[in-house]
């Protein structure tokens, strides 16, 4: 087999053929595009897919991890018929008090609770909150995090960049000496992050790391945000910061949080969030509050809460799963590391831990690249950057389906790999 195989004439390539018509490059986002060798599904259940052409795949994709009880979960379907029955219109409802007290109830840093559509729009109002309640301007955003895609959030590294916007400055993660070296020399509102950079490679915050940076803010005056729209419920209910001794200022939860229906929280302490009941910033939007992302949130946050030992079984189930990957990757003689949090997992090709953003080779991300496409290729499906996002629904027959799939897709990534170190040239 060649190293570069040209595409198959597939149902799914005639559909992007067709699609393009419509939607520039055939796509609803600009990051990670390839229009002639995209996927579409004719059906989802669990945690496997099926693609136009009847070919089968584990899914660990789950919409950028948004999809965390399952595909077709019964009660959340149930739930969600049930509301959709009912008028989904007016934002006034019963169920803003009972989706409000599950949120206050398992997030430490929420008294309070906005809601809103997606991550970009509640990142925006976050930082707008953060800048009326200090007076400041600046904020501090790191290496590798991803804060959706308003310009002035943008990673330095994104191409085409309309703005460039200079009361946002970015730093490198996990260094505590040029953090309080910047929040001594500027008049900082908020540091934003996310509290396990999952968007960069799957790196951990330092052992210290964000205390110190809990410290620092409350020293110089400035609000911590964490951003857990992927890492909050999936991680546990309460995300990260409930996992750990610091308790942020603002922070947003998203994705999981309503089992792929669009909704987003802002939550916060009170004597911040009441910044908006007095009027003294704006926050507005027609679908905030609307009543089938509530009923998500509660059918998610319910169905987790009445079976405390789901989070203990899908720990089980990615336990085993990454002993098969690294059992593969150790047969392959694949370089292999598994970074992230519970149950939003990053594969890295390095020999060692990434602890710091530019410690990403630009060899370890062609490798990454290429295992998820030989994944893919045998039937398994992960976010870009080589994340897994397992769902609830994962169970024995997924992991078998798996274990000849990875060390199948390891060989021919080893090969191609292989290849590649010897002739510089070939791509």
């Amino acid at each position: 087999m060649s190293i570069v195989e040209s595409y198959v004439i597939t149902h799914s390539f005639i559909f992007n053929k067709k699609i393009s018509r419509y939607l520039p490059g055939g796509e609803h986002s600009n990051f990670f595009h390839d229009t002639s060798n995209r996927l579409h599904f004719r059906q989802i259940r669990g945690s496997r897919c099926v693609d136009l052409d009847g070919n089968e795949y584990v899914d660990l994709y789950n919409g950028s991890g948004s999809v965390f009880l399952g595909y077709g979960y019964p009660d959340f379907i149930s739930s969600l018929r049930h509301c959709i029955d009912q008028n989904l219109i007016p934002r006034q409802s019963e169920l803003e008090w009972e989706t409000a007290q599950y949120l206050a109830e398992a997030i430490p840093c929420c008294e309070q609770v906005r809601f809103g559509l997606s991550g970009t729009e509640m990142v925006t109002n976050a930082l707008r909150l953060a800048r009326a309640f200090t007076g400041r301007e600046i904020i501090i955003r790191f290496q590798g995090h991803y804060h959706g895609s308003s310009d002035s959030m943008l990673p330095n590294n994104i191409k085409n960049r309309t703005s460039q916007n200079s009361t946002v400055i970015e730093l490198p993660w996990n260094d505590a000496d040029k953090l309080e070296s910047c929040l001594r020399n500027y008049p900082v509102a908020a540091i934003i992050m996310e509290p396990i950079c999952i968007n960069g490679w799957g790196i951990e915050p330092l052992a210290g790391y964000l205390e110190k940076t809990r410290e620092l803010c409350n020293r110089f005056g400035s609000l911590l945000i964490f951003d857990e729209i992927i890492t909050g419920v999936r991680t546990g209910l309460g995300g990260i910061q409930k996992n750990t001794s610091v308790t942020p200022d603002l922070s947003l939860f998203g994705k999981s949080i309503g089992n792929g229906i669009p909704i987003t929280v802002l939550v916060g302490k009170r004597s911040i969030m009441s910044l908006y009941e007095k009027r003294q910033l704006v926050h507005g939007g027609t679908f905030n509050g609307h009543v089938l992302g509530l009923a998500a949130i509660r059918s998610t946050f319910s169905s987790l809460v009445r079976q405390p030992q789901a989070y203990t079984a899908l720990e089980e189930k990615v336990e085993r799963l990454q002993t098969i990957i690294l059992h593969a990757a150790n047969e392959c003689n694949l370089e292999m590391v598994i970074q992230g949090g519970p149950n939003c997992l990053v594969l890295n090709c390095s020999k060692t831990p990434i602890r710091h953003y530019d410690e990403c080779t630009k060899r370890i991300q062609r490798n990454n690249h290429l295992i998820r496409q030989y994944l893919r290729r045998t039937g398994i499906l992960t976010a870009p950057l080589l994340r897994l996002y397992p769902n609830m629904m994962l169970d024995n027959d997924d992991l078998i389906f798996m274990e000849q799939r990875f060390l199948t897709a390891f060989r021919n990534a080893r090969r191609c790999i292989d290849y590649l170190d010897r002739d510089k040239h070939a791509f």
